[in-house]
This record gives C-alpha cells, sequence and structure tokens, in this order.
C-alpha cells in the first residue's frame, strides 16, 4: 500500500529545515567561540605565562569582523611582544591605533603603552639600540645592584627572592621567579643568599651564602639540583663572586679579612684556592665588576685607584697570577661593563665627559692599544649585569628603590 502524499511532503523537507537550524546555531555559536578563545588566550597570558600560545590566538582573532573584539586582540597581542621584550609589540599598537579608530577606549590605553615604549627606546649611531626590558620589584633601597647576572642565553637574571631570601632566577620572557634554594621562612631560618654569576654553559650558579657570622661561596645547578659548598674561610668575613673562567673550572671572588680584601681564585671541582692579590685598599668601595677574558688569559677588574678615593680606575691581571697593570687610567670614575666576545676590546662606563657612558678600550698581550672609543652616551649610574652570548649588554641603574634593567645590544664591529 502506499504511504499518504503528506508524509512524503513532510519527509521530503525535514533536511531542509534541520539544515535551517543547523546552520542558525553555527552562526550564533561563531561569536560565543570567539569570546571564549579570547578569555582562553587571556589565561594563557597572565595564568600560564605562554606568551608564544597567546600570540597565535590573539593574532586570528585580531581579524574577526567583531571590531570591539579584534581590537582588543590586538592591544593583549601587543601587551604579550611586550613581555618577550620583542619590538612587534609596536606594531599591535600602531596597527590598533590606524585601523580601529572607532574604538576609543582600547586606542586609548594602545597609544599610553606605544608612548612608553618609545620612551624607553633609544637609537644612537652605530646601530646600538637601547631599550629597557623589565621593571623590577622588591629590592631594597639600599640596594645598589640586583645581586647577580643575566644567563649567557639572555633569558634569564639571577637574583635573590626577598620573601624568603633564596637564591632564584627570574625568566626574562615572563616575568616569573623561579626558586632554586629553599630555606624555608624568615622565622625558620635568617640565613639568605647574595651576589650569583652564571658559569659559561647557563648550567650551574655561584653564590655567597650568610651563614650565622659569616658567608661561604657554594654552586648549585640552574635546575636548583646538586647544592655544595666550594669555599669557607672564617677569617674572612665576607665574600663575593665575580666571574666563572670561561673553561667552568674556576670562580673568581673577593674575600674581605679587617678593611682589606683578596681577590681568589677558587676551583669549582676540589675547593682549592690560590690568590691573585692580597691586600688591595677597598675602603668599603668594592670593585663594580670583574671579568674573565674570553681566551681564560687575563681578568680585568675596577678599582679605587689609591685606595682611598671613592673614583675607580680599570686593571688586569694575568690567570695565572702576576703583577697587576693598569689599563684604564683617568680622574674621573671608570669602572668595568666586561669583555666582547672577540677578547680584543674592554668595555668600561666613564663619567670623564660630565655625563656616565660607555666606552670600550681596545686590548693586546694585556696592553691598551690606543685610545678610548665612545660608544654609547649619557646611561647614568649603572651596574652591569653582564654580556649574552649574542653581544647584549645588561645593566641597570645604580641607584633608586626600583631598578629597571636596560638591554643594549651591541654591533661588536
Amino acid at each position: 500500500m502506499r504511504k499518504p502524499t503528506r508524509q512524503l511532503v513532510s519527509n521530503s523537507y525535514l533536511p531542509v529545515w534541520v539544515f535551517i537550524v543547523v546552520a542558525t546555531c553555527v552562526l550564533l555559536a561563531a561569536p560565543q567561540q570567539s569570546a571564549h578563545r579570547f578569555h582562553k588566550a587571556i589565561d594563557l597570558m597572565e595564568t600560564k605565562g605562554d606568551y608564544p600560545a597567546a600570540i597565535e590566538v590573539f593574532e586570528e582573532l585580531s581579524r574577526v569582523e567583531d571590531r570591539d573584539l579584534a581590537a582588543r586582540s590586538l592591544f593583549y597581542l601587543g601587551l604579550c611582544y611586550e613581555k618577550l621584550g620583542r619590538t612587534e609589540a609596536q606594531t599591535a599598537y600602531t596597527r590598533l591605533i590606524d585601523e580601529f579608530s572607532d574604538q576609543q577606549d582600547v586606542v586609548s590605553k594602545a597609544r599610553i603603552r606605544l608612548a612608553v615604549l618609545r620612551q624607553a627606546e633609544q637609537t644612537v649611531p652605530g646601530g646600538i639600540t637601547l631599550r629597557r626590558l623589565l621593571d623590577v620589584e622588591g629590592v631594597g633601597a639600599s640596594t645598589t645592584r640586583l645581586l647577580g647576572q643575566v644567563s649567557p642565553d639572555g633569558k634569564y637574571l639571577s637574583r635573590v627572592d626577598w620573601e624568603t631570601g633564596d637564591l632564584a632566577i627570574l625568566e626574562i620572557a615572563t616575568g616569573k621567579i623561579h626558586r632554586l634554594t629553599n630555606k624555608g621562612t624568615w622565622e625558620e631560618s635568617n640565613e639568605f643568599a647574595e651576589f650569583s654569576c652564571w658559569s659559561p654553559n647557563g648550567k650551574q650558579l655561584v653564590y655567597a651564602w650568610y651563614n650565622p657570622d659569616f658567608f661561604d661561596l657554594r654552586v648549585i645547578g640552574s635546575d636548583g639540583s646538586s647544592p655544595r659548598v666550594i669555599f669557607s674561610d672564617r677569617s674572612y668575613d665576607y665574600v663575593q663572586p665575580y666571574t666563572w673562567s670561561p673553561d667552568g673550572e674556576n670562580v673568581v671572588a673577593l674575600a674581605r679579612g679587617s678593611r682589606e680584601i683578596d681577590m681568589v681564585l677558587i676551583s669549582v671541582g676540589d675547593g682549592s684556592v690560590s690568590t691573585l692579590k692580597s691586600a688591595m685598599k677597598c675602603r668599603g668601595n668594592w670593585p663594580v665588576n670583574v671579568a674573565f677574558s674570553p681566551d681564560g688569559k687575563w681578568i680585568a677588574f675596577d678599582l679605587a685607584r689609591d685606595g682611598e678615593s671613592l673614583d675607580h680606575d680599570i686593571f688586569l691581571i694575568p690567570a695565572d697570577g702576576g703583577s697587576v697593570t693598569s689599563l684604564v687610567k683617568h680622574p674621573a670614575d671608570d669602572y668595568l661593563a666586561g669583555w666582547v666576545s672577540e677578547g680584543n676590546r674592554v668595555l668600561f662606563v666613564s663619567a670623564r665627559t660630565g655625563e656616565f657612558d660607555v666606552w670600550a678600550i681596545r686590548v693586546s698581550e694585556g696592553k691598551a692599544q690606543g685610545e678610548p672609543e665612545l660608544i654609547l652616551s649619557d646611561i647614568g649610574a649603572v651596574s652591569p649585569m653582564g654580556l649574552s652570548r649574542e653581544g647584549a649588554l645588561y645593566f641597570h641603574p645604580r641607584l633608586g628603590d626600583r631598578p629597571d634593567v636596560y638591554i643594549a645590544e651591541l654591533d661588536s664591529a
């Protein structure tokens, strides 16, 4: 028997009806899915610190038809690039201002961020770029250094986490702090870490550690593994590490006894100690920096020129011991920034023009060659935090209770 015609007609229209409902649901769900992805990207950025993943989402959402969502995505895209220290942040903010003038609130925020970035960046002749990298909180007003260095790959800064006094590393891209030691709270222990510096391969750090009544030097893996003491001499009331030898086998430190300091070379392997220079007078004004030459033959350092003045000159000493020679001698204050990777020039900061500038002096066989060359003008009184393998010089202001960290990319040519 044939089925009623109306049943056939009803069935013939069912697929069309279902298609219309499904299509409508998809159209309604699209904006909701975009909004959900936007909030998920914010979570990736703010909670998990996964900036590359968040950038991918914000970049895609910046091209949706919803102009409010697209504009906000561009703004957060700029924030992500800022956290990574990348110049694409300015591109994102500029695009937002140019393409979304109707989104006044977020455009206003983009103008502020763009102005801050442009103010923080300075390009000088010779292709050198100076830019503020991050604003570091939690450093006391009396502290003139961040008590650490930049890692050789430029990704981390070693520092002290003063919430507990533990040694920590700060991830530059995310601002996250990773504690390497775990001493407990201040109520549990009044011990604490102090100055630290990275091994050449970035896998270890040497750091000063305060015990009741004395300091020792310790080495620890950059992942917090295998901490051990390599130097403990109670005839000194303070010891500070400065630099590793290029082969990673030794550490140069300064140790204070009464009002004089000794420069010592400490074996990381067995803790044996040799004195490079003894009884250096410092009048409480320690070297700002000490650095091995890339070939491991020389150690450069700055020190008050006569033991009484607060102004420093720069000196060289053979790594195997010997006589100290003057490298930079000037009435103004000069202090060491580091060696360039080729090992033929030493960078230093000098106030000889009336402002603090970065200079370079050529060096051959432990002697200065020619006159210093001006590299970067008027950076203020800063403390160097090391050079990365790529030739980026990191430093921060020596004064103030919240130092900003800057990076200056230097063209080795």
